[in-house]
């Protein structure tokens, strides 16, 4: 079952406050009451629902995976273990072969290694802020980068960045 984000539950009380806000009574003196009773508690746990403070994204750092008989790769990633397992994605693609997650955990180590130029700067993107982060496929026509919220990297052309983000890290 996917979670349901706050916003999502915010916005699903505030239709549901509507709705008792328009709710036909047909004349009912306790209809109407219960409906206006109604709306106001979605109206309340929306309100405490928004008020919320937003739970903030790991930040972005660099690892190196290495696996026995093969050299180090770089990877950006919010985690260690995201970082393998985005190894793992690589190491069994590469290799056409299926080979279980423990097995490449036994195989591999995972370190924490300084950011490569660049890689960690806030860059705004079709006019979202996102982070720039380090791929082992960057190439000279391609920025790689990765959204709040979302683990997953993007790339885009460097002629599509329109800025660095103003005050946030270099």
């Amino acid at each position: 079952m996917t979670p349901i984000k706050t916003d999502d539950a915010v916005k699903f009380l505030r239709e549901a406050a509507r709705y008792f806000d328009n709710r036909p009574t047909g004349g009912e003196d306790s209809a109407f009451w219960s409906n206006v009773a109604n709306a106001q508690t979605c109206h309340r746990i929306a309100d405490l629902l928004h008020a919320l403070p937003k739970p903030k994204d790991k930040p972005v750092r660099t690892y190196e995976v290495s696996v026995v008989g093969f050299p180090p790769v770089k990877y950006s990633a919010r985690s260690p273990g995201k970082a393998r397992s985005r190894a793992y994605r690589d190491f069994t693609g590469a290799f056409d072969s299926y080979k279980p997650f423990g097995e490449f955990m036994a195989m591999s180590t995972v370190r924490r290694i300084a950011d490569p130029p660049g890689c960690g700067d806030r860059i705004v993107v079709a006019g979202e802020t996102v982070t720039r982060v380090y791929s082992p496929y960057t190439s000279a026509s391609g920025v790689y980068f990765m959204r709040d919220g979302s683990d997953a990297i993007s790339s885009v052309h460097p002629s599509e960045i329109q800025s660095q983000a103003a005050g946030e890290a270099q």
